[in-house]
């Protein structure tokens, strides 16, 4: 789909996070989904080690999509990350990577110091 609503963005995390629960995957991309709100079930994937919650695939690997211009509809419009994820973000012990770029974030929980193999993070 090239042009995601938060409706449709929803279903389709909803659907990502099925599929990344049921293949224990290391990696969740939710990037550039129009989400506003993050499904509770995200809280459950603690062997992540890799999350994308910030422009879709194609701008992070050509980033003049979104610096020129900067093209909002590739990106997510999260205004705080949901209460089940801020409280199970210590149990996330395999986090190496966590994009949160591209957000409308106003606040990061004190949680995120906690991750400690996070190698990088994109705020």
């Amino acid at each position: 789909m090239d042009e995601w609503t938060a409706a449709t963005g929803f279903a389709e995390a909803e659907r990502r996070i099925a599929v990344c629960a049921s293949e224990k995957s290391e990696s969740l991309d939710l990037g550039g989904l129009a989400l506003q709100d993050l499904p509770p079930e995200i809280a459950k994937l603690t062997w992540l080690k890799y999350l994308f919650l910030g422009p879709d695939a194609e701008a992070r690997n050509k980033p003049h999509l979104i610096y020129n211009g900067f093209d909002k509809k590739r990106c997510n419009a999260l205004r705080a990350l949901p209460d089940a994820l801020k409280s199970a973000l210590t149990q996330f012990t395999q986090l190496a990577w966590l994009d949160l770029s591209h957000n409308d974030l106003s606040e990061l929980p004190e949680a995120i110091g906690n991750l400690t193999t996070l190698e990088d993070s994109w705020t």
